[in-house]
């Protein structure tokens, strides 16, 4: 992989106050990256447009998904 930050990315569900009054608090992107050591944060609505530059630049994607 050409960029080393590329080879973790986390994704998140956007935030805001109103999602955080009835869903709970989300953690931000520095939160996540804290949380997780995970340096490169994205959200979710930009899923699409950085995972395509990504996965032609890789032999392997891990995708983790909700079994529920």
């Amino acid at each position: 992989m050409p960029e080393e930050k590329h080879r973790e990315v986390l994704f998140l569900r956007e935030t805001s106050e109103q999602i955080a009054l009835w869903e709970g608090k989300k953690h931000t992107k520095d939160e996540a990256a804290a949380v997780s050591g995970i340096r490169s944060v994205y959200w979710n609505s930009e899923f699409e447009s950085v995972f395509r530059g990504l996965v032609v630049q890789t032999e392997r994607v891990y995708l983790n998904s909700n079994e529920h």
